[in-house]
């Protein structure tokens, strides 16, 4: 029989990919890569390229270079806060709906050119009464909203699994009211326990690429 193959695992994308302060355990994909030590095969590995500030025009232009030399087998892409902030309360913003759309598909296809699941970590809500502004910039959960539902519309076009991370934070199922800002430290960055939320969101989602490892 034909042994499964070794989960290696890359995840690219601005500071909700790092893990930012969270310091518990490096966030969602601290907690993935954990996971993935404890359950998987042996040798099993977890590539962290988050960048805090990163949008996805970035993220496309190191992908090339940072992803596919480390031929992983599942690529989970996570950006969108960035692109839809503004540093004026009417806008523009840093990257408008339609590039990101483009910018994230191509980032898909090129995550996923050589047979790799990949899937799309989608925008999670803000809490504006401490992000208008925050640090210069501006962000809102409608803009939030438009462009996690963009992230999904890609996803689906691409084959991609789409992660749901505003659930986490919101009562109702595509809804992005926020409904527990306890679960975010500064107005946009999770606290521990919300990227513990987060990665169990993300391992239910991810089943399928888990089963190929038998996990």
């Amino acid at each position: 029989m034909k042994s499964a193959p070794l989960p290696r695992v890359v995840a690219i994308g601005d500071s909700l990919i790092y893990g930012r302060l969270d310091t518990r355990h490096g966030g969602w994909v601290g907690h993935l890569k954990l996971w993935l030590e404890q359950e998987g095969p042996e040798m099993s590995a977890l590539f962290n390229l988050g960048i805090g500030g990163e949008t996805s025009v970035g993220a496309l232009r190191r992908a090339r270079h940072e992803v596919l030399l480390r031929e992983p087998n599942l690529v989970i892409v996570g950006v969108g806060t960035n692109d839809c902030r503004s540093e004026d309360p009417e806008g523009p913003h840093v990257v408008e709906l339609d590039d990101y759309a483009t910018a994230l598909s191509s980032l898909v296809q090129l995550a996923g050119q050589d047979g790799a699941w990949v899937a799309v970590a989608g925008p999670i809500p803000v809490d504006e009464s401490q992000t208008q502004p925050k640090d210069g910039n501006y962000y809102y959960n409608e803009d939030m909203r438009t462009y996690a539902d963009r992230a999904r519309h890609v996803a689906e076009k691409e084959s991609a699994i789409f992660i749901p991370f505003a659930e986490v934070f919101c009562k109702s199922r595509g809804e992005f009211d926020l409904d527990h800002p306890d679960l975010l430290s500064d107005g946009i960055h999770p606290t521990p326990d919300g990227h513990r939320a987060m990665f169990e969101c993300a391992r239910e989602e991810l089943t399928p690429a888990f089963a190929a490892w038998c996990l």
